[in-house]
């Protein structure tokens, strides 16, 4: 594995991220951060331009 590859690799990567992200509604950043604090983020948190409401969820 060379430098190219793991270049690649990482564009491919952010790019399954990003698809998430959009799922979701809610960026890797802020999942992150919210998560390390113990507390669930709304779906929609610091993502431009979409409503809140909240996340799916399977608990019952």
């Amino acid at each position: 594995m060379n430098l190219d590859d793991i270049v690649q690799d990482i564009h491919v990567l952010e790019g399954e991220l990003q698809t998430f992200e959009r799922k979701y509604g809610v960026l890797s950043k802020t999942f992150y951060e919210l998560h390390m604090e113990s507390e669930e983020p709304d779906c929609g948190a610091r993502v431009r331009g979409s409503r809140r409401r909240p996340c799916h969820s399977t608990r019952s």
